[in-house]
């Protein structure tokens, strides 16, 4: 037994979104969590993460850590990684000054914070975990200057720097590039067997390539184990009519936006020289790249939020 839910209710904002939940979890368990948007899954998994606190239907909280070591679970963090998008915008906040590798660095012991002297073996650590994923390039980019993408890998990376006893993914292929995707799929399939593994993701067909062991649904604040698969999600028939996009001739559309030989900086480096596009009435834009190539960027400036040099 790793962790331990009796009769436990969560909530947010005063309101119980999870109620009366029985769960055990064990070495070995590879669980996969399903539900509507908004139904509890993101909760649950920050409940085991450790960043919500439960509490018992008698007021007390009730939750049981390592059955075998009788540990704390509020000391027992470093044992897990959780990677999800709560979590990505709180360290992103946090660490917003640091470097990739600083910020790795300030968890080579599993922990949030490095609460002693970096080590030499700390430093070889991370450099190889940099060698490993690739990704000696982000290591001296600040945090803050991080895309979606880049920052779901470095904690992803922090998750990689150590064998841990359980494994909480939310949605955690999002915003991730092709090359890095089926890297993460391959890291998942060879995690120690005596671990555990929880994961939502509407990536189905990937999901369905991790086989796992037991399967629940969240639906109305109760969490329920079910036959459900992630192969079954993804053979189902989508039931939504998509409507054509209008047509507008050239000297109808009317120019939305204009952008001519600009240049843009975010944090004082030029993401984009000279860049030049239109947008129009009735335009259906997509927009590809690899992670860190600027697409939320652009997104950005066309909302406004970021002005020419």
């Amino acid at each position: 037994m790793i962790v331990s839910l009796r009769q436990v209710t969560v909530a947010r904002a005063a309101k119980p979104v999870l109620q009366d939940l029985d769960l055990q979890i064990c070495a070995g368990d590879r669980i996969f969590i399903a539900g509507e948007n908004g139904a509890g899954k993101s909760s649950l998994l920050a409940l085991l993460a450790g960043r919500l606190h439960p509490y018992g239907s008698d007021g007390s909280r009730s939750y049981a850590w390592d059955y075998d070591t009788g540990q704390n679970f509020r000391t027992s963090c470093r044992h897990v990684a959780f990677v999800s998008c709560e979590e990505q915008h709180r360290l992103h906040r946090i660490h917003a000054a640091s470097t990739l590798r600083d910020f790795l660095l300030g968890h080579s012991d599993g922990a949030d914070f490095l609460y002693r002297e970096l080590t030499e073996a700390d430093e070889l650590l991370v450099d190889a975990l940099f060698a490993v994923w690739h990704a000696q390039h982000l290591g001296g980019r600040k945090v803050k200057t991080l895309s979606l993408g880049e920052m779901r890998l470095a904690l992803i990376l922090r998750a990689a720097m150590h064998e841990r006893k359980l494994y909480i993914f939310d949605e955690l292929f999002s915003s991730l590039s092709g090359a890095v995707l089926s890297h993460v799929t391959s890291w998942i399939a060879s995690l120690p067997e005596n671990a555990a593994v929880l994961m939502t993701s509407h990536d189905s067909e990937r999901a369905a390539q991790l086989h796992f062991t037991r399967h629940f649904i969240v639906a109305q604040g109760i969490l329920t184990e079910t036959q459900f698969t992630a192969t079954t999600a993804a053979r189902a028939p989508l039931k939504t009519t998509l409507r054509e996009a209008p047509e507008f001739s050239p000297h109808e559309a009317e120019t939305l936006i204009e952008c001519r030989q600009a240049n843009f900086f975010h944090d004082f480096t030029c993401i984009f020289r000279g860049l030049s596009f239109s947008l129009h009435q009735g335009d259906r834009v997509l927009l590809s790249g690899p992670n860190g190539a600027g697409k939320s960027t652009l997104m950005r400036i066309m909302h406004g939020d970021l002005y020419p040099e």
